[in-house]
C-alpha cells in the first residue's frame, strides 16, 4: 500500500504482528481456526486493506512457511534480496554470489523485490521468487513450486546444506517430565521404576517404554492429556486379552485412566512373552539389557557409560545405542554404539561395513555439537526422572575441539561372537581398505566392546582399539590352540 512501503510486518519466528503505524498485535501458533480468522480481520483493518475477492494461493511463501516450521534448530535466515535502507539500498551480497541468478541489474530494484534468499550457516543454498513461485537452487535446478513443492521440500531435506531440517529433536515438554515425575502419570514412571524389564526412552514430544525390546507402551503429549498407544499386533487374533487392551482409553487426562494401564500391563507383557516365543528379537533384547545394567543395574553406579538413547536415526544411519562415557569430574565423552548379535551380523547389508559408511556420511554431514547437546538434554531428563544412577548435576559432554575426547568413540558390542570364526576379521580388513576408512578415523574412534565375565556392564578397561583387539584375539586363539594339544 502507498507505494513499496509496508503496512504490516509479520515476525515468523516471534509472537508480534507490527502493524502500520505502531500497533502490536500477539499471536499464537496453537491459536483455534476461529481465533486466527479474528486476529486476520484486525489485521485487514489496522492495515487499511480491502479485500473485494478470495486472495490467490502463494506457493511460494507456503514454502518457506513449511521450511520455517521444520527448522527447529531455526538454522536458516530468510530475507530479500534487495535490502532496503534509508542510505544503503542495494542488491545482497548473498543475492550477487549466488551463481544462478541472473538478474545483475543494481539499479532496479523493482527486479529484485520478489526474489528472496534462503541462508544456511552463511551460504545461501536457494531463493525463491514470491511472485512467479520458482524455487532456484546452488546446482541450477529449478523448481515450480505450484506443482513441485514436494519435491523441493524433499531434495532440501536431502541436501548435505540441511541435514537436519525437517527432523525434530527427541525431547519432552517440561509439563510432560513432571507429569511424570509427580503428576497423575507418576503411577507409570513408578512401576517402570519397580520393574527393571522396562525402560522407558525420550522421543519427539513423547516416550516409549521398551519390553525385551519391544514397544510396550507409548505415551504421546496432546493439547489435552495424552495418547496411550499399544501395538495389539503383538497378540493373536482371538485372543481374550485383545479386546481388554483395546477397550482401554485411548486419550488419557485423570489418574484413573492411567491406573488401568497400569493394572494391566502384567498381562501385555505376558502376550508379549508369547510373541517373542516364536518372533525373535534377540539383538534388541540385548541392546535393553545394556541399557538396564549401564543405567539402572546393580553394577550401573561402577561402569563407565550411561545410555542416552537408543534407535536413533537420522535420515539412512541408525545407531543402536548413543552413550556418554565418564571421563572425569562431570565431564563425558560422546559415544556411538552398534550391537552386533552373532557373527551371521558381521556382513552384508546393516554390516560392519555398512554401518561405518552410513556413520561417515553422517559424521561429515551433522554438527556432533548439536548431538551432544540432544543427547545432554535427554540424559538429563533421565536424570530428573531417576532412569540413571549417580548422574551428577551439571554433567557435561566434552566441548574444547583440542580435547582427544572431543571427537566420539564408534564401538561395534559383539554379542555372542565367536572367537575362533574369522568372519570379524574378514569384515575387518575388507574395512580398512574403504575409501572412506581414514576419513572416518580422523572423525571418530572406531573401537570394539567386550564383555567383562558375563556381563553387560561398559567398562573402559573393555573397550578395545582395533589393534588392541587384534592382539587380544590373537591371544585367546593360541591360548585355545594350546590346550587341544
Amino acid at each position: 500500500k502507498g507505494g513499496m512501503s509496508s503496512v504490516v510486518n509479520i515476525n515468523l519466528r516471534g509472537t508480534g504482528i507490527l502493524t502500520h503505524p505502531n500497533s502490536m498485535l500477539q499471536y499464537d501458533e496453537k491459536m483455534t481456526d476461529e481465533e486466527i480468522g479474528l486476529l486476520v480481520e484486525r489485521v485487514i483493518s489496522l492495515a487499511g486493506l480491502r479485500l473485494g475477492r478470495q486472495l490467490r494461493s502463494l506457493p511460494g511463501m507456503e514454502f518457506i512457511r513449511e521450511l520455517l516450521a521444520t527448522d527447529k534448530q531455526c538454522k536458516i535466515c530468510i530475507a530479500n534480496a534487495w535490502y532496503d535502507g534509508s542510505y544503503h539500498s542495494c542488491l545482497t551480497e548473498e543475492t550477487k554470489t549466488f551463481p544462478f541468478y541472473s538478474v545483475r541489474n543494481d539499479r532496479n530494484p523493482i527486479e529484485h523485490y520478489s526474489w528472496w534468499t534462503i541462508t544456511n550457516s552463511s551460504k545461501t543454498i536457494v531463493m525463491v521468487n514470491l511472485e512467479t513461485d520458482e524455487l532456484l537452487t546452488l546446482s541450477g535446478t529449478r523448481y515450480d513450486l505450484k506443482i513441485e513443492k514436494e519435491e523441493a521440500l524433499k531434495a532440501m531435506a536431502m541436501s548435505a546444506q540441511l541435514k537436519n531440517i525437517g527432523r525434530k529433536l527427541r525431547e519432552i515438554s517440561s509439563k510432560f517430565q513432571q507429569d511424570l515425575e509427580y503428576g497423575f502419570l507418576y503411577p507409570i514412571l513408578k512401576y517402570v521404576h519397580q520393574d527393571n524389564n522396562l525402560t522407558i526412552e525420550v522421543r519427539c514430544n513423547y516416550i516409549n517404554i521398551y519390553y525385551r525390546g519391544g514397544n510396550i507402551l507409548r505415551i504421546c503429549e496432546k493439547k489435552t492429556g495424552y495418547n496411550f498407544e499399544f501395538d495389539v499386533n503383538y497378540i493373536d487374533i482371538g485372543n481374550g486379552s485383545k479386546a481388554k487392551i483395546i477397550s482401554l482409553p485411548k486419550h488419557v487426562a485423570v489418574a484413573n485412566d492411567v491406573n488401568e494401564w497400569v493394572e494391566i500391563m502384567p498381562t501385555i507383557k505376558g502376550e508379549m512373552d508369547t510373541y517373542f516365543a516364536t518372533h525373535k528379537k534377540a539383538e534388541r533384547e540385548f541392546q535393553q539389557l545394556v541399557v538396564r545394567e549401564n543405567n539402572i543395574g546393580g553394577i550401573a553406579k561402577s561402569t563407565d557409560y550411561y545410555i542416552c538413547d537408543i534407535e536413533y536415526q537420522v535420515g539412512d544411519t541408525r545407531f543402536d545405542l548413543v552413550a556418554a562415557k565418564h571421563v572425569g569430574k562431570g565431564k563425558y565423552r560422546l559415544a556411538l554404539i552398534e550391537m552386533k548379535y552373532a557373527d551371521s551380523a558381521f556382513g552384508g547389508k546393516s554390516g560392519i561395513i555398512d554401518h561405518i559408511k552410513k556413520a561417515h556420511m553422517y559424521l561429515t554431514s551433522n554438527s556432533i555439537d548439536d548431538l551432544k547437546k540432544e543427547m545432554h538434554g535427554i540424559l538429563e531428563t533421565k536424570r530428573i526422572l531417576k532412569l540413571v544412577k549417580d548422574l551428577p548435576v551439571g554433567f557435561a559432554f566434552i566441548d574444547d575441539k583440542n580435547d582427544i575426547n572431543y571427537k566420539p568413540e564408534f564401538i561395534f558390542l559383539l554379542a555372542n561372537h565367536r572367537p575362533a570364526s574369522k568372519s570379524l576379521d574378514a569384515e575387518l580388513d575388507i574395512l580398512k581398505k574403504q575409501s572412506f576408512y581414514d576419513d572416518f578415523c580422523s572423525m571418530s574412534d572406531l573401537k570394539i566392546g567386550t564383555a567383562s565375565f558375563f556381563g553387560y556392564g561398559l567398562y573402559k578397561e573393555c573397550i578395545y582399539t582395533l589393534d588392541e583387539f587384534d592382539a587380544i584375539n590373537q591371544n585367546l586363539l593360541d591360548f585355545a590352540h594350546r590346550r587341544t594339544k
